[in-house]
């Protein structure tokens, strides 16, 4: 469902596997989430399937152009 509803709002994103990515695993359980899908947009993290929240956290994105160094 995250996968679809990214692609169809042509974002991308990188997808990282619990069972395959041990690096991922140790992250997912240091931050303290319970279920997967985790979604990430800036510097907050949802999780669980929340397109009304995704929405508002990628417009926000989309206002706010990157920082240049």
């Amino acid at each position: 469902m995250v996968t679809g509803y990214l692609s169809g709002r042509g974002v991308r994103y990188v997808l990282k596997n619990l069972n395959e990515d041990a690096a991922a695993r140790e992250e997912f359980l240091r931050r303290g989430f319970r279920l997967p899908p985790v979604l990430v947009i800036g510097d907050t993290a949802v999780e669980g399937y929340q397109p009304d929240r995704f929405d508002e956290l990628l417009d926000r994105e989309d206002e706010c152009p990157p920082s240049t160094p």
